[in-house]
């Protein structure tokens, strides 16, 4: 009678991946050239990386998606003060803003555990913030310069 081996593709699979994330995290230092000691990424980078890759997922991805849809939007009716054009870009602008408000709130609580380096990198995705708010805040007011 045969014996029926389980299938590991899907287990093989993921093992791979997961050889994949750990192999990105390993840093090699060379103290000397004799020197192959291999130091992994310090538990606190990695908080941070896929504390990061989940904002960057939840909320990020379709905080980009909804400003280029504004911009998009805004584009196509053209910058008038009409009613019907201020119907389209307001909804898209309050939501845009509420997805940036949620993003910043959210890098405010990006475990940094006290390391300057991660510190210096959280403050620099708050300032990038800054940027997307100015293209947010034209369309949130009729008297706004657009």
């Amino acid at each position: 009678m045969p014996v029926n081996k389980p299938v590991l593709i899907g287990t093989a699979a993921a093992a791979v991946a997961c050889l994949a994330f750990f192999s990105a995290l390993v840093r090699r230092h060379h103290k000397n050239d004799d020197s192959d000691d291999f130091v992994f990424a310090d538990p606190k980078e990695t908080n941070f990386l896929v504390y990061m890759n989940k904002l960057e997922k939840n909320v990020g991805t379709h905080l980009k998606q909804k400003i280029a849809e504004l911009e998009k939007v805004a584009q196509e009716e053209g910058a008038t003060d009409d009613e019907a054009y201020w119907s389209k870009v307001k909804p898209l602008a309050v939501t845009a803003d509420e997805l940036l408000t949620q993003y910043i709130c959210k890098l405010d609580g990006v475990p940094v555990q006290g390391q300057e380096e991660l510190k210096a990198k959280r403050k620099e995705l708050v300032n990038e913030t800054h940027e997307l708010a100015a293209k947010i805040a034209p369309y949130l007011h009729k008297n706004s310069a657009i």
